[in-house]
């Protein structure tokens, strides 16, 4: 095997490790103290003061839109890296719903109701009508079950674009190390994408 396909494979699992990095950071960044607010405490105010406290700053919802991850782009599968960019539309979308709401007299956050979150969802899930289905008809969806829902059709996909059967590739020292050290707090050596 050529050294191009060991540099390939190399990339490969640098630019998953860095989707599923950013993912992880994605999820950092919603509210979940959410899902512990009542539909009372919605209605008369309570928690705008919360709310306004876990929302993104002007710089943090920029920066989700931050263009430099798609140095993974062409080494990642068009499901996985459209699954990411819902991913990102998913958090954005649901910080500008509670800076929206914070300026409305009544605190309201049904963020579940919201189209444009359906939206994303029903994209998500467009291969398997009836997960967004199960989804639409629960009473009350959480927002962390909801993202370890998209989190895990992210995970799904890593692995999908890492299932190589390495026993037939001559890998590189270079990229066996890599591999080794693919692991917890692993950071990628994002020259390798270059």
């Amino acid at each position: 095997m050529s050294n191009f396909s060991s540099e390939t494979i190399t990339k490969q699992i640098a630019s998953v490790d860095l989707i599923w990095g950013e993912t992880i950071r994605l999820g950092d960044k919603l509210p979940v103290l959410l899902d512990i607010f009542t539909e009372s405490e919605y209605l008369n105010g309570s928690v705008d003061e919360q709310l306004e406290q876990m929302v993104l700053s002007d710089t943090e919802m920029l920066a989700l839109i931050d263009n430099s991850i798609q140095i993974a782009r062409p080494y990642i599968s068009d499901i996985l890296w459209n699954s990411f960019y819902i991913a990102r539309a998913f958090v954005g979308r649901i910080n500008f719903l509670i800076r929206s709401d914070i300026s409305k007299p009544d605190g309201r956050l049904f963020w579940k109701n919201d189209q444009g979150i359906k939206q994303l969802l029903k994209t998500l899930w467009q291969d398997n009508e009836e997960k967004y289905m199960a989804w639409h008809k629960l009473s009350d969806p959480k927002l962390l079950l909801t993202w370890r829902y998209i989190e895990n059709i992210i995970l799904t996909e890593c692995r999908k674009v890492l299932d190589v059967d390495f026993e037939e590739l001559i890998l590189s020292e270079e990229a066996i190390q890599n591999l080794t050290k693919n692991e917890i707090g692993f950071k990628p050596n994002l020259n390798l994408l270059k």
